[in-house]
């Protein structure tokens, strides 16, 4: 890519090595959301 470029998006396609779906991993929303300010996780 040449440096006057600039990437806007990086898509990976391709297909899992088995079948097995995976359990979700996903945060309560009281961990992410914020008002106003921000913090970091411990």
């Amino acid at each position: 890519i040449p440096p006057s470029k600039r990437v806007e998006l990086i898509m990976t396609m391709g297909y899992p090595e088995s079948n097995e779906i995976r359990r979700k991993k996903r945060k309560e929303i009281d961990q992410i959301r914020s008002y106003n300010s921000y913090r970091l996780s411990k």
